[in-house]
């Protein structure tokens, strides 16, 4: 075998338009196995962009396939990715409605409170779509997270990159004097 064979590495060759667009095209019709199957034969399908710069994550949150989404992200996909719109997989899937995978998407990291270039969360998207109990559920999980957030914060030494442990500071209740 040749040094240039021995180097030869599928991850590193750019798909063909023809096959991203089957890849989307696989995505968007929620088929998962043709999905696993395309990226062990191009794992960079992963970070493909359509026209709009939507990653495949965001167009299976968009059609709301949970195999697919869980798949990707599995697979390494990037939940906190945006498009040209600021929008990223949760906004898609709770703009379209969709809760099971906005679920799945926040058990695995996404926060319904990121806001995007243009200022709008996942909440905002679900009240946009008309799914007022979908942005309910988001709004109640993102206040759950801040509370998580803020425990964690006045619980725990923060470690600010220096090596040296620094201890949360205490809220302070003040008086006024009339």
């Amino acid at each position: 075998m040749s040094t240039q064979q021995a180097n030869f590495n599928a991850a590193s060759i750019p798909p063909s338009p023809q096959f991203t667009a089957a890849f989307f095209a696989a995505v968007e019709n929620d088929e998962s196995s043709k999905v696993r199957d395309m990226l062990e034969a191009m794992p960079s399908l992963l970070e493909a962009r359509d026209g709009t710069e939507a990653t495949p994550l965001m167009a299976a949150s968009k059609k709301g396939s949970d195999a697919v989404i869980s798949l990707l992200i599995e697979a390494g996909a990037d939940i906190h990715a945006a498009d040209k719109a600021s929008m990223n997989a949760l906004c898609y899937a709770a703009y379209n409605g969709h809760q099971a995978a906005c679920t799945l998407l926040m058990e695995r990291g996404a926060d319904p409170s990121e806001t995007g270039e243009f200022r709008a969360s996942a909440i905002s998207y679900a009240r946009a779509g008309d799914f007022f109990a979908l942005s309910d559920y988001l709004k109640r999980a993102a206040e759950s997270l801040s509370d998580i957030r803020r425990a964690d914060w006045a619980e725990k030494p923060v470690d600010i990159g220096t090596g040296q442990p620094v201890q949360p500071m205490k809220r302070l209740s003040l008086k006024l004097k009339s």
